[in-house]
């Protein structure tokens, strides 16, 4: 009842929510699941906020990052889905001031989430962290970091035009290609079909190299000693 009351537009009823509900009484646990549902359902009731609020509002937000209270992202009180709200609802600049550490460990903790994906198009500072996860991650050597990222590429493919550069799809390919020659198993099934799955990445790489082929021949290089960009392109991406 009352995130449905918070998502709606009016201001009387978000301000009497944000002070009886989230200043006056954010310090008592047995009202967290109710702030936690108010702001996945209108992280615009944050604005404004007393200062010792904000301090409480991140902790209780903190706390359900690692352990939240439900596990499907689309349920307003994920952590993603709450991100994504005080983004659409705050802007990208307060939440980085208020909510930074917040946002930084969500985007760490689920950052394929659709819902985050979705609010970035007016958020080029979070989109930067998040494609910077997207790099670390392709590329690990840990299986149980690289495999999930292959195999949310081509969810994510959807979004590369929106979120990623030519030259970020192309960092991103030579980083599946890694974690595949390190044995991620759903590296090496997205590498045997020369990405195929996800298409975006594959033409933004293509062309990546054929802009900049000398910058593209040195990443390449620098990945894997002695491959030349011509032979990467064909055996990696089916180049003609």
């Amino acid at each position: 009842m009352i995130g449905s009351l918070s998502a709606g537009d009016d201001a009387a009823i978000q301000a009497l929510i944000r002070r009886k509900l989230i200043e006056d009484q954010s310090h008592d646990a047995d009202y967290a699941g109710w702030i936690a549902r108010t702001i996945g359902a209108n992280g615009a009731i944050l604005k404004g906020l007393k200062a010792d609020a904000v301090l409480r509002v991140r902790a209780l937000l903190m706390a359900g990052v690692d352990a939240p209270a439900s596990r499907s992202v689309s349920v307003i009180i994920h952590p993603a889905t709450q991100l994504a709200s005080m983004i659409d609802g705050l802007g990208e600049s307060t939440v980085l001031a208020d909510f930074g550490a917040f946002a930084e460990a969500v985007l760490q903790r689920y950052p394929y989430a659709a819902p985050i994906l979705d609010e970035l198009g007016d958020a080029p500072k979070l989109r930067e962290q998040l494609v910077g996860v997207w790099l670390k991650n392709a590329r690990s050597s840990q299986f149980d970091t690289a495999n999930p990222f292959a195999q949310a590429a081509p969810q994510l493919d959807d979004y590369a035009k929106a979120v990623l550069s030519d030259e970020q799809a192309f960092r991103l390919v030579i980083g599946v290609v890694e974690a595949a020659d390190w044995g991620a198993r759903r590296a090496k099934a997205l590498r045997a079909e020369s990405f195929a799955s996800t298409p975006t990445i594959r033409e933004m790489a293509l062309r990546q190299a054929e802009k900049k082929p000398k910058a593209s021949a040195a990443l390449v290089e620098k990945a894997f000693p002695g491959t030349k960009l011509v032979a990467f392109l064909t055996d990696e991406l089916d180049a003609d």
